[in-house]
């Protein structure tokens, strides 16, 4: 995943992420509050409708607040159900990855810490085969700690670990770009990757409309889904209306694999009570067990 998002410059994205699937979930679930936590989590992802994205959110937001203070990310933490030491240790995961990728030549100094234009574009040579000597190159300057606006006394991974973004702005150009962010993901995640399908029957139970056989959930032409998503968002349903038609919506999706059992979203996930998707296609970690009413079902976790 890193490596695709070193070539399509949306680094830190990629790093967060990465180090949030090696690591504990920065979010908390507490029993005694798990709707409040869920909720807040689902308002991290926004309209992603991500696990990925509302990790990424998260950090960001907790980065910019950490730096008004801890006792302003303590507070932060604690209404929005994060878990300051998971961010800690997800940067600490992150400074690892950063390290890796300057050792394999994935990540070249004189482009992370480039301070113009001339020296990000310049072009590396097949017999430059240190990083020393791909600086050299380009500014005609030994390597060391204070080159390219490295300060005195900082190593490289530390200065680029405390730039914002992680790794500097070239490797980072389309960070912000949720179409390079989802490709990234769905390249570094492949093959996990399932299909999210409408049962009719239970579509046309929810909504009193028969729908199509086999479409997907947000293709524009399902009658019985259309209505559907207007009934979880129109303002005349009241509150008990639109959690029966989401917790039915919810029962109408089908998860499938290319191979396996049919499975369900987990019920942590952002998507696990979503009712509209902008594509039928879904990427995932990692599958877990579970036993509700002692009956096994597979679950989608991410």
């Amino acid at each position: 995943m890193l490596l695709y998002a070193c070539m399509l410059r949306c680094l830190e994205p990629a790093l967060v992420v990465a180090a949030s699937l090696s690591l504990k979930s920065p979010f908390n679930d507490p029993p005694e509050h798990r709707q409040q936590a869920r909720e807040a989590r689902r308002r991290f992802a926004a309209d992603a409708r991500s696990d990925h994205f509302a990790v990424l959110a998260a950090f960001t937001t907790h980065r910019a607040v950490r730096a008004r203070g801890k006792a302003h990310a303590a507070r932060w933490c604690r209404e929005n159900f994060c878990s300051a030491e998971a961010f800690e240790a997800m940067q600490s995961v992150m400074a690892q990855f950063v390290e890796l990728l300057l050792e394999i030549g994935f990540l070249r100094p004189h482009l992370a810490v480039a301070s113009n234009e001339e020296v990000a574009a310049a072009t590396i040579t097949a017999d430059q085969t240190t990083l020393g000597s791909s600086i050299e190159s380009c500014t005609g300057m030994r390597a060391s700690s204070s080159t390219h606006g490295v300060p005195p006394g900082t190593s490289l991974l530390q200065h680029l670990m405390r730039s914002v973004p992680i790794g500097g702005a070239h490797y980072n150009a389309n960070a912000k770009s949720d179409a390079c962010i989802r490709a990234v993901l769905c390249a570094g995640l492949y093959p996990n990757v399932v299909r999210v399908e409408v049962s009719d029957d239970e579509v046309e139970a929810t909504t009193g409309v028969r729908g199509r056989k086999g479409r997907g959930l947000n293709d524009g032409r399902g009658r019985a889904a259309r209505m559907a998503d207007r009934e979880c968002g129109g303002d005349r349903a009241s509150t008990s209306q639109k959690r029966l038609v989401v917790s039915d919506r919810q029962r109408a999706l089908r998860v499938e694999s290319p191979n396996g059992p049919t499975l369900a979203l987990h019920p942590a996930s952002v998507n696990a009570q979503e009712c509209n998707f902008p594509s039928r296609w879904l990427v995932y970690f990692e599958k877990v067990s579970y036993w509700p009413l002692s009956e096994q079902v597979k679950v989608a976790n991410k």
